[in-house]
């Protein structure tokens, strides 16, 4: 029997006793769970993409309000940006995103949410060697309590790291720059966070948008929506086209609310 501590009366029970085994590896949490359901206690995991606790003994148990991400640990290689993009980026960082879709799809983004926005800048745009990978990741990411939204917008032409020229690019190369962006915030965030490739009309996005959904072993009929944001497929970006006096309709999405 518990002994019962200084100024504790003798019927109180004794508090009860959790065990979540959301993380960690297949053995820890097998001998976790064994040893709480052992003791009495609950075992527990936790549904991220639902917002959800399960429980083995009480079921489902939605969790109230939305939980704080400390982003600044997360989003590693990025910096809160207060200011339009294209004002800060490098003069090379200009051939290789088109930072004009990436900060128009940014307002009206930060415009439909009715909660807090947090805006993240790659900081390799600012740097004349590094941004020449920029296409390669979100250029803006933005974050909404537990949420993150990556915008891409890789260029169409581009500078050449090893002689400095310009060059077309093939929907291909368009292709694989929009599926590394979305592996960049995948390996982040996960079910947490979507990535949106942007894309001005006139391109061959056709092809470009079936080479996305073949890297990225999407089956017909799966490939992610393009009418609105959603999240769970953080593999499967949602290519859009787009120009900053048109934005589609996903775009006016309250994040905050999803």
């Amino acid at each position: 029997m518990r002994e019962t501590a200084p100024g504790e009366a003798p019927d109180t029970p004794p508090p009860p006793v959790i065990a979540d085994i959301t993380t960690g590896t297949k053995a820890m949490s097998l001998g976790l769970a064994l040893a709480a359901l052992r003791s009495g206690a609950c075992v527990t995991y936790q549904l991220p993409h639902e917002r959800a606790v399960v429980c083995r003994d009480h079921g489902v148990l939605p969790l109230k309000g939305r939980a704080a991400v400390d982003w600044s640990l997360v989003l590693s290689g990025y910096a809160p940006l207060d200011e339009p993009l294209a004002g800060r980026l490098c003069r090379a960082a200009r051939t290789q995103v088109d930072a004009a879709l990436v900060d128009a799809a940014r307002t009206a983004l930060a415009r439909a949410a009715s909660g807090p926005v947090v805006v993240w800048m790659d900081v390799t745009l600012t740097d004349p060697e590094g941004c020449l990978t920029a296409q390669e990741r979100p250029s803006l990411v933005l974050t909404f309590d537990d949420r993150a939204v990556g915008l891409a917008a890789p260029a169409w032409r581009r500078r050449r790291a090893r002689d400095a020229r310009t060059h077309h690019v093939t929907p291909g190369a368009w292709a694989q720059s929009a599926f590394s962006a979305t592996l960049h915030l995948q390996l982040r965030c996960d079910v947490a966070g979507a990535v949106v490739a942007l894309t001005r009309p006139g391109r061959d996005v056709g092809r470009a948008r079936e080479l996305v959904d073949w890297i990225a072993h999407t089956a017909p009929g799966d490939r992610a929506p393009t009418d609105r944001l959603s999240f769970g497929e953080p593999l499967r970006p949602m290519v859009v086209t787009a120009s900053p006096d048109a934005l589609p309709a996903l775009l006016d999405a309250d994040v905050s609310r999803l």
